[in-house]
Parts: C-alpha cells; structure tokens; sequence
C-alpha cells in the first residue's frame, strides 16, 4: 500500500520537503498550500509533544502533503504510537550501526518483519473501518540519518538492510562530529560516498539544504533523490525580514525625495521647493514662480470661528494672480504666499486656521 511519499520517493524528480518545527496546524496547512511533497514533523529538535504531532499529521492528511516524523531517537513505543497517528514515515536520527538500522526497521513493521503492536482502531486503521489485511500491509517509509563518520562506514549495510527505505545525510552533525566544517572536502567526501551507497543500494538518499533553487540544483546534482528545503520558522524569519527590508528601503527613497525641496522654516526669509509653503514674520518670501508680493488679487485674513475677515489683519498678495488667505490670531496676521503655495505666521506662533490660496482667487479652509 503506497502512501504520497512512497510515490513521492519513486516519480524520478527530488522529492521536496521541509521540517515543521512550529507547532500549530496552520503551519502544515501553509507547507500543503506551497506544493511539498513531505513535511518532517521535528520532535527532535522542536518544542513538539505528541499530541501536537497528533494533530499536524492529521491535518498534514487532509491536505495532501505526506506527512513524516523524526523521532528524539529510537523509542519503539512512541514510534507505533505516530504510525497508527498516521504518519507516513519516520526518521530516526544517529544510526550508526546495522544493529540500530534492524532495530529501527522492527519497530515499524508488523510480525513477522517486525514488533509492531496491532491498533487497527487508530487513525491509521480509519478508527476500525480498514480491514485489518489492509491495515497490517500498510508499510510506513524508514529514513535512517547517516550523521557520522561511522555511519558512513556502515552506509552501504545500512541501506542493504530489509525494511530500510531510505538515507538522509545529517551534515551538521556529521562535520561537528569530525571537528571539520561542512565546507572541508573530506567532509564532501564522505557525503559522497554516502550517496553512492545508497545509489548501489538502490534506496533513495537526501539532505537538508536551504530554500533557494541553487541549493535545490545543487543536491539534485549532487545524486539526492529528496531534499528539505529548509523549515517553517527560518522560511518565515526570511520572508519577514525581506518584506521588512523593502519596505524600510521604500519609505527612505520617498522620504527623501519629499524632502529634497524643503528648507525649514525661519525667522526671516524661508523658502520652500516649488508648489511649496513660504512663512516668515514680516517679509513676504520668494519662491519659485517669484516674489510674493507681485501682482495679484487682494488677500485677506480669515477668522476661524465666524469665517469673517479679521479686523487687524495686514494684507499680502500672491504671484501668478491668485489671492492668499492669511491667519488670524488675535487681529494680528503675519506672512505671504507664494506661487501656488500657501501663507502662515512664522515660528513660535499658534496657528488656528491654516488657509490655502488657490488659483482662481478663492481661499479655502485645509
């Protein structure tokens, strides 16, 4: 009986999976969504209980990416309890030994193969309703890590032995363990060998690389049949970070853009970019379409509660024809407008209306 990763391991492409090391159903959903092959649900190097692993291999089930668990290490009562959960693999990390991979194979396969307990009643029996012919010829995929120097010695055993699936090359643990980085070539060596064995074994091999298609191109030639590209929380970390940095690049351009044209504002004369705002305490401003005292309609000064003229108020004009609406504050107003722009008392003063000058000679509140 063939599950999605058996026919995942056998399409002749690298299979594709990822570790899901967050423990929440949405994220299996989201690792289904993206087109996985498999998810390794990490209870080795994750905050992950059973019951969580429970529920991710179901809904990993429901849609429609093979679910995988690697256990903390060889527990054959917890590795039948995640078979009849319904996972359709488990990997067992640092095998070393064939006695350890024929341990493993045991484990999750029924007598006479194996010492697995019959619990039909479980998910992996559909609760009872599987017939238990069909229950018992269910045959879960074995992943042993090869993560030593001395699993490699044994790679080719190991891979040789009846209910072994397949290999995956831990190369962390497998560098840290020969005091080399992952990059040395003796390292590459090994790796290499490994996959040679398997390949003469005719099992399917992988590893664990990042998400990018260089690292994807790079196992595929390298002879994995399956690689992990990557895990949930670093796939999520990445796009954070990208959608961080772009937009913290987008709103610097444009904030520096806005303020290409601006001068503050002063005491005296300030100008602004064109089509900006002139203040000042009693001098009218230039700007860019000329002084604000060129001709052009009467200006004035706007009161903000009763939108009547203010009594005290000076007068300025605007270029370009327009008329500018001055502030008023206590009957006395100060400022000229610019071109298109807009007047208002100069620094250290209230103001409570702001008023713009438009074109046609009309002054409108902002």
């Amino acid at each position: 009986m063939n599950g999605l990763l058996r026919l995942a391991l056998a399409r002749g492409t690298p299979a594709l999976g990822t570790w899901v090391k967050i423990p929440a159903m949405e994220v299996m959903e989201l690792i289904a969504l993206a087109g996985f092959d498999f998810a390794v649900i990490d209870l080795e190097h994750a905050p992950i209980g059973i019951e969580t692993a429970y529920r991710l291999i179901g809904t990993a089930l429901h849609t429609g990416v093979a679910p995988v668990v690697r256990l903390p290490g060889l527990d054959p009562g917890l590795a039948q309890r995640l078979l009849d959960a319904g996972a359709e693999g488990l990997m067992i990390p640092h095998v070393d030994t064939v006695a350890e991979a024929r341990a493993a194979a045991s484990a999750v396969r029924f007598p006479p193969l194996g010492t697995r307990g019959v619990g039909s009643t479980s998910r992996a029996g559909a609760w009872g309703a599987l017939p238990r012919d069909v229950y018992l010829s269910q045959s879960p995929v074995l992943i042993t890590q090869i993560e030593s120097a001395e699993g490699v010695r044994n790679a080719a055993a190991i891979a040789a032995l009846d209910g072994v699936d397949a290999l995956l090359v831990g190369t962390a643990d497998l560098s840290v363990s020969l005091g080399l980085p992952e990059s040395d070539p003796r390292v590459r060596e090994l790796i290499a060998q490994t996959v040679r064995q398997a390949h003469a074994a005719g099992v399917p091999i992988g590893n664990a690389g990042g998400a990018t298609a260089e690292a994807a191109r790079a196992s595929a030639e390298a002879g994995f049949t399956f690689t992990m590209l990557s895990n949930d929380a670093s796939l999520l970390g990445a796009a954070a970070r990208t959608a961080v940095e772009a937009a913290r690049a987008a709103v610097t351009i444009s904030g520096s853009a806005q303020g290409a044209g601006t001068t503050a504002r002063g005491t005296g004369d300030a100008t602004y970019g064109a089509g900006g705002r002139a203040s000042a305490t009693d001098e009218p401003s230039p700007g860019m379409g000329g002084d604000a005292g060129a001709t052009g309609g009467p200006a004035h000064a706007i009161d903000d509660q009763t939108d009547a003229p203010a009594p005290a108020a000076e007068r300025s004009t605007a270029a370009g024809g327009g008329s500018a609406r001055a502030t008023a504050e206590g009957g006395d107003s100060t400022g000229a407008a610019v071109a298109g722009g807009e007047s208002s008392g100069a620094v250290g003063e209230s103001y409570p209306t702001v008023v713009e000058a438009d074109r046609i000679g009309r002054g409108t509140h902002a």
